[in-house]
């Protein structure tokens, strides 16, 4: 059937066919192993080398970044999100079409669907988590009778309407931790590289270690990194988000910036 795509203007549209395949990205994407390439080139290089579904799959694992793909490959038509699904996609059917949002009360509001009141969905909508996690849902449905979410390492079969899980698939190989670490770094740095040839890059610095290991990720691209941490409330400089990050930086002589949020608690 055919496809009908609405796009808001401030969102990246790109793309690519060939012959019969035929791929569209929205948002954009990250190669770690060709930090040079742009979305028009990433999409290109996976329409010219990828045949099968399972190539693009095979491919799509080297990418991050916040996208989704629609795809037709092989008369496989259907929906794949980065590998975090920060791109996020709602879906649901009706008699003559399958329906596609970035959020549930789009769908809603446009096919009239109405919310779903059953006594599990109320329970758990009432309770003090869902309010203080704010509204963070579990699994693969949503508030409206039928809508459901695509969730990580699925794609949208836009044939079927059925998600379909692609990862893992197959048995996971053993690494040694000097292996592991070697890989990750690498491709931490070489994301960091990409990111800056696309971006201009700030990034907040705690006395985390996630956010120290980025901060070693990007040692290479640090002079277009605007590093920065945010002072909230009764914060003061001797606070280990503060104190910590300020220490390394001068460590390893980067401009580290404490923005004051006062009226933040």
């Amino acid at each position: 059937g055919s496809l009908h795509l609405t796009v808001h203007p401030d969102l990246d549209l790109t793309i690519s066919k060939r012959s019969n395949n035929e791929f569209i990205l929205l948002g954009f994407a990250l190669n770690h192993k060709r930090p040079q390439a742009g979305n028009q080139e990433i999409l290109d290089e996976l329409a010219d080398i990828c045949h099968f579904l399972e190539d693009m799959l095979e491919y799509c694992r080297d990418l991050c970044g916040r996208y989704l793909i629609l795809f037709n490959i092989s008369d496989k038509s259907g929906i794949l999100t980065d590998l975090i699904a920060s791109r996020t996609v709602y879906y649901c059917s009706t008699a003559q079409s399958i329906w596609c949002a970035s959020q549930p009360s789009t769908l809603a509001k446009v096919l009239k669907i109405s919310k779903d009141n059953s006594s599990l969905i109320r329970t758990f909508i009432d309770k003090e988590m869902y309010a203080r996690d704010e509204g963070s849902w579990i699994g693969d449905g949503s508030m409206y009778e039928g809508v459901r979410h695509l969730l990580p390492n699925h794609y949208l079969d836009l044939q079927k309407c059925r998600a379909i899980r692609y990862w893992p698939d197959k048995p996971r190989l053993p690494l040694d931790l000097e292996k592991a670490s070697h890989i990750s770094a690498t491709i931490l740095e070489n994301t960091m590289r990409a990111a800056t040839n696309r971006f201009s890059m700030s990034m907040a610095i705690t006395s985390g270690w996630d956010s120290r290991c980025l901060l070693a990720a990007s040692s290479n691209v640090r002079d277009k990194v605007y590093y920065y941490i945010q002072k909230f409330g009764d914060m003061t400089d001797n606070h280990p988000d503060i104190r910590v990050p300020r220490k390394l930086a001068q460590k390893i002589r980067i401009p580290f910036h404490v923005i004051d949020c006062p009226e933040y608690q």
